[in-house]
């Protein structure tokens, strides 16, 4: 079945491919990163259960309800006229994307830096030796490190305007505190998701920026593989401190013989895989709560109104046999709208994917390429969770929005109107 799946994962990434006329697309990111996830939890390298014949079902139609989503996506702004380059003045779109920039930046700064403050004051300046307490502190919540809720997020907004900088107009020393923020930002979580966020975001809003720099193209593969090695390197080395400890209880024998006592890769693997195994527990149950992940921003609100009791936005662990409390953005949107509901919410977003990425394609604003950045990362992390449960989403898509049309309106030399009336 994993081989069919494998299969059935390159003939969408072709279609997809073929449809849009880039690679990284809606349909060839979901596909590659479902068909990756799925490869590993088969693969034989760590123990999990067998999925059930119902849990393939879900993941092939499911799969393939979003790409029939996207194709209606994208077909629907097809003939929509695009501004024309001229119509951009170069000179106000650097000045006002990197006010953005800084803007965002120094937003995020405040809350970032009090974070990291009171991280200190807790566990001291060697964090990285914490970095396992931090993440457990965290996830039982038995220390309360955010001093300024939600500012944070504004990194969300300034790394995909970061990487539509320096795919336009070339490297910035702006790169380097913005990095470094970014990095701090993930710290704070003492997991490996915070770089994972900021290396997708960044990466999608420089591969749909249109390119302006010159740059061969060798010398673009090569910055991007640079990124690459940076990013893996990180997690590597975050695994290999969180991993420090960990007993290996369900790698099998063909791990060992191909890794050896390698436990950052296992934790790594387990990382992969252990939602596709949670998927397959949820749906022997499938319980069904409407709307506690996808409007889960909106009940924390209400709880704090005191007009409802409060959802933890950690979720049920399940034992596969490995214990994993994730379980992909499909358990979560089958346990917010039912199966029923899923078979129409799945193609929705896989429209509305592809409508976003479409505008931010073959229009030149700037709002449309932070908004897919964002879209990008959500569905680059499908396989995961379904990251608009969170907050910072949404933050990210709303300021991403107001600031984006700030610059925009800043650059364009005619207006939206005026063209059409030409």
């Amino acid at each position: 079945m994993v081989v069919l799946y494998c299969l059935f994962c390159f003939l969408a990434a072709y279609v997809g491919k073929n449809l849009y006329r880039n690679l990284f697309n809606p349909i060839c990111l979901y596909s590659i990163v479902w068909g990756v996830a799925v490869l590993v939890h088969q693969s034989g390298l760590i123990v999990f259960y067998n999925l059930t014949p119902f849990c393939w079902v879900v993941i092939f139609a499911s799969h393939l309800l979003f790409v029939l989503g996207c194709i209606v996506g994208w077909n629907l702004n097809i003939d929509e006229k695009p501004i024309a380059v001229e119509c951009v003045s170069v000179e106000q779109l650097k000045k006002w994307m990197l006010v953005g920039i800084v803007v965002t930046m120094s937003l995020a700064a405040i809350a970032i830096v009090a974070n990291l403050k009171t991280m200190i004051s807790i566990y001291g300046f060697n964090l990285m030796e914490q970095i396992v307490l931090i993440y457990g502190d965290r996830v039982n919540e038995t220390e309360k490190i955010e001093t300024i809720p939600y500012l944070g997020s504004f990194i969300f907004i300034t790394l995909p305007l970061l990487g539509c900088y320096l795919k336009r107009f070339g490297f910035h020393v702006i790169v380097i505190p913005c990095v470094l923020l970014a990095c701090a930002d993930a710290l704070i979580s003492g997991g490996r998701g915070g770089i994972v966020f900021a290396f997708l975001l960044f990466l999608a809003g420089y591969m749909c920026m249109d390119k302006g720099y010159e740059l061969s193209s060798r010398g673009r593969v090569l910055f991007l593989l640079v990124c690459l090695v940076t990013f893996f390197s990180m997690i590597l080395f975050v695994s290999q401190e969180r991993a420090d400890g960990l007993k290996m209880a369900y790698a099998t024998d063909l791990y060992k013989d191909l890794f050896g006592y390698n436990v950052a890769l296992y934790k790594g693997l387990v990382y992969i895989a252990g939602p596709i195994g949670t998927l397959n527990e949820y749906l022997r149950e499938c319980e069904f709560h409407f709307g506690k992940n996808t409007f889960l921003t909106i009940y924390n609100v209400l709880a704090r109104l005191g007009l409802m009791e409060p959802i933890n936005h950690y979720q049920e662990f399940f034992l596969t046999p490995i214990e994993c409390n994730v379980g992909t953005w499909v358990r979560e949107i089958i346990e917010d709208f039912t199966l029923v509901g899923a078979v129409f919410f799945v193609p929705l977003f896989g429209g509305v994917s592809s409508c976003v990425y479409s505008i931010a394609l073959k229009r030149k604003t700037i709002t449309m390429k932070i908004v897919w950045s964002v879209f990008a990362m959500v569905l680059a992390l499908s396989f995961y969770d379904w990251k608009f449960r969170s907050a910072s989403i949404w933050i990210a898509v709303l300021f991403g929005v107001l600031i984006g049309k700030f610059i925009d309106r800043k650059s364009f030399e005619i207006t939206e109107d005026e063209l059409k009336d030409e």
